[in-house]
This record gives structure tokens, sequence and C-alpha cells, in this order.
């Protein structure tokens, strides 16, 4: 990610932007005035510098509005979720903001659960989800939220039994256009899976 074709007159400074498609952009100047919502190939402008005086110009934040989370797994074992998070830059989880489904349902377990703040993957504290254990299909469970700037996911297995099950499912991330952005395989390890997007 940087600033190219940068040229400076007596009084200004002009680049454009060449990045992440898809991404946008915070470009600040002296970190005080910040320019945002800004995309791959917009020009950067600022007006009104002193010839003489040295400007630290830089891109101060990289973000995708992030739209859907996928998990899903085509092995023949459940799939369970402990908890799912979506955190923005400024820290802010929207997955519990978002509205979940998933492909079956089983013992109740359903797919709100992984949203609903606790991350707890004891199935005995009710927050755990749980597939149709007849499913043979493709087991899956999707977010969807108003896009948002996300920049973190974390992903919480169950932790009492199973743990396993999440092993080689697959976690995609979309973006509010629909392009895939990440794709990873889980693990089966009872401890929080963090991924970075941008």
């Amino acid at each position: 990610m940087s600033l190219v074709d940068v040229f400076t007159g007596s009084h200004a400074y002009v680049a454009t932007i060449s990045g992440i498609t898809g991404a946008k952009y915070e470009v600040s100047l002296d970190s005080s005035t910040t320019l945002t919502n800004l995309s791959d190939g917009d020009t950067v402008t600022f007006e009104d510098l002193q010839p003489e005086k040295q400007y630290d110009i830089t891109i101060s934040r990289i973000y995708l509005n992030i739209k859907r989370i996928l998990v899903y797994k085509a092995q023949e074992e459940t799939l369970n979720l402990a908890e799912v998070q979506a955190f923005t830059y400024d820290g802010e989880n929207v997955a519990l903001g978002g509205t979940a489904t998933q492909s079956s349902d089983g013992w109740g377990a359903y797919a709100p659960r992984a949203i609903d703040g606790n991350t707890s993957g004891v199935w005995g504290h009710g927050s755990v989800t749980h597939t149709d254990p007849d499913d043979t299909g493709i087991k899956w469970w999707n977010l969807e939220i108003t896009p948002a700037p996300v920049t973190t996911v974390v992903i919480y297995n169950r932790t009492n039994c199973c743990w396993d099950r999440l092993a080689g499912s697959i976690l995609r991330v979309y973006d509010e256009d629909g392009n895939l952005v990440l794709e990873e395989t889980l693990t089966g390890d009872v401890l929080p899976q963090t991924f970075t997007i941008v």
C-alpha cells in the first residue's frame, strides 16, 4: 500500500493511492488533518502548504467494509461454534448486531448462539451452536452484518468435548461487494483462533 505519482507544487501535495482493490484508506497530514473513505486509485490532495516546511504524509488506516462471514465444512461431523466475533479498527464487535443462520439445527442450539456475546465453549452453558447430526450435507454457519470496517475475526470453539469437529472447517469473509477477502482453514484447537483481514 502506498502513495504514488507524487508531485508537489509551491503550496500543494498531490498523490494517487495504489493498494488493495476494494479497501478503504485514511491518509493523514502530520497526524492531524485526515482524509477518509478513500479507495485504490483515488487522488489525495493537501493544499495551502508551506514550501519550506517538511510534512509527514502517511496512510494512517486501511480497512475493508465487511458484510458476510461464513464457516462451512463438508465432513460428516456436526458443526459447533461457541462464538464468532468481528472487530472494527476501533474495537467494536459488530457481529453482535448481525443475523446468523446455519444449515440445520440440532438440540435447540440455534445459529444466534454464536453471536450472543458469550464466548464459553461449554455445552451446558447454553451458548454453543449445533447442526443436526442427521444432516449429511455440507454444514454451514453464516453471519450477515451491516457493512462495517472489520479488521479482525475471532472464532471460539466448543471446549467441553468434540472440539475436533471444527478441524478442517473453512472460514470465508466477504466484503460489501461480495468479494472474497479472506479464506482460512480452522483447526480443532480449544483456544480462540484470530484472523486479520487487512
